[in-house]
């Protein structure tokens, strides 16, 4: 059977597996988009327009990509409790997918204040720190994006040794 990855052990729940790909999916997606489509083309707004629409789309992308990481993350744990045989590849793609979470608390969130506050600070010097900072922002959810299609792989990618 060349799928057999989705197919788990007995007793495990197939809905569990679902909602860790489905969520992650949805995660690796939409931060694909942003990487690869949204966030180059806000680059070549002005410095002003640019601003304002992240702005306008970062609060709401934020929360659907933080429930998407939890459910992604929490269900991939639980999934490498459910397979001990599996769990080494569960256990990885949850913790990427949590870590996310703390890499964005930890490490963009600076820059997120400054391009949501809309202040001088970061309008200053004819725009130039507002580009640093969107080029800055830009490096940084790579890291995310990467992140959640290493784990989304980890979930959809059978095992290279077969579990009988």
């Amino acid at each position: 059977m060349p799928f057999n990855f989705l197919v788990l052990q007995p007793g495990s729940s197939p809905t569990l597996h679902t909602a860790a790909i489905l969520s992650t999916g949805l995660f690796a997606g939409a931060a694909l988009y942003v990487t690869s489509v949204e966030h180059p083309a806000r680059l070549r707004m002005s410095a002003e327009s640019a601003q304002r629409q992240f702005q306008l789309s970062y609060p709401r992308a934020a929360r659907i990509q933080a429930a998407l990481a939890v459910i992604g993350g929490v269900s991939s744990l639980a999934l490498g409790h459910i397979h001990p045989l599996q769990a080494t590849r569960f256990y990885t793609a949850g913790g990427a997918m949590l870590s996310i979470i703390a890499f964005t608390m930890g490490v963009i969130l600076p820059t997120n204040k400054k391009l949501l506050a809309g202040d001088s600070t970061a309008s200053s010097a004819g725009g130039d720190n507002v580009w640093k900072l969107l080029t800055t922002w830009g490096w940084m959810h790579s890291v995310r994006t990467a992140a959640s299609l290493l784990a989304l792989g980890l979930l959809v990618v059978p095992p290279v040794v077969a579990i009988v």
